[in-house]
């Protein structure tokens, strides 16, 4: 099938081509490097142009958009195996790191927890990021669009379904992507969800953990892909008074004195209770939001905001180490591969 912007010609804006298969349309960036921001904007306006004929043609929807690339597919059904082949049919560029282009999901609940050094690493190894953040709205999209899942933080409970009823469609969003094998990194409520997405109960602990603590290696970590490069035990920043029981069919890789679940894994998906992504500057903004600041004043005191920094700053090379290494692991072992 072919399809040509008629008199509107894709050079003359940036360097693209159109090409078409069965299922799939796509518009591509085909200049030296990376797209420029103009030339980014030029492909936009380029495709809102193709649009129109791919869905005469097609019935079209936008199925997949990355920095140098827009997909249109056929129908909603057009899952990621489809695009998959349709991108290795027409040789697609590879990434950064020398791999397919690879594209993620983050699932944020809150805008203030982010994935920090965990997304500096994406977007040094060229792996594209779709953000949505349900506490504000947004939708699910279909995870077969995606090679891999990273879920964080947030200040609700994995089971606060009463106050946030979006919390049930995630479960089941997890449960279903982790079912059928795609990787997922869980932080903090992110490996929270994982666990009563697979039946675990959820429970809040007597003694929070905010700060740094001390965790430690598991035998089951000796074996493992990611974590058995690290060292028996090591401190890690926390902020969590939930936890959780370990769900069945998932190792236990890690725990602490007070929470015996730091980490849990099963194939491709981790959930990690701690924080080693949080630079100094974010943990700084937790400090300042007031239920944040009240949450850690009334465990740790007045002025707890202050000391739990100076905690921070004085082991912050060695949370930024760990964090870099593991999902890198993560990424090299499940996601690039």
């Amino acid at each position: 099938m072919s399809l040509s912007p008629g008199s509107f010609s894709p050079t003359r804006m940036c360097p693209t081509e159109i090409s078409a298969s069965k299922h799939c349309a796509m518009l591509r960036y085909r200049g030296p490097g990376a797209p420029s921001v103009r030339s980014r904007c030029q492909m936009i306006v380029l495709f809102m142009v193709v649009k129109k004929q791919v869905q005469s043609r097609m019935g079209g929807i936008l199925c997949a958009e990355h920095h140098s690339y827009i997909i249109v597919c056929r129908s909603r059904h057009c899952n990621h195996e489809m695009r998959e082949a349709y991108m290795s049919k027409h040789n697609f560029d590879a990434g950064v790191d020398g791999k397919p282009g690879r594209r993620v999901l983050v699932i944020q609940h809150v805008e203030c927890e982010p994935p920090a050094v965990f997304e500096d690493v994406l977007v040094e190894r060229g792996i594209g990021i779709d953000r949505i953040e349900l506490d504000r709205g947004d939708e699910l999209p279909d995870w077969r669009l995606y090679d891999a899942v990273i879920a964080m933080g947030g200040p609700m409970g994995a089971v606060d379904d009463d106050e946030f009823p979006w919390l049930a469609g995630e479960r089941k969003f997890i449960e279903d992507s982790v079912s059928a094998g795609m990787p997922y990194w869980g932080v903090c409520l992110g490996a929270q969800l994982l666990s009563a997405s697979f039946g675990a109960e959820i429970y809040t602990g007597e003694t929070p953990e905010v700060g740094m603590n001390e965790v430690s290696l598991t035998a089951a970590a000796e074996s493992d892909p990611v974590f058995s490069r690290l060292p028996a035990s090591f401190p890690v920043f926390q902020w969590h008074s939930d936890s959780f029981v370990l769900p069945e069919g998932f190792a236990r890789l890690c725990e602490s004195k007070l929470y015996e679940n730091q980490v849990i894994s099963r194939g491709a998906a981790y959930g990690i209770q701690f924080h080693v992504e949080v630079t100094e500057s974010l943990a700084a903004e937790w400090g300042d939001i007031p239920e944040y600041k009240e949450a850690l004043e009334s465990i740790h005191g007045e002025g707890a905001s202050e000391r739990v920094l100076e905690e921070l700053r004085l082991n912050i090379d060695g949370n930024m180490k760990i964090a870099r290494n593991i999902f890198s692991a993560w990424l090299d072992a499940f996601v690039v591969r």
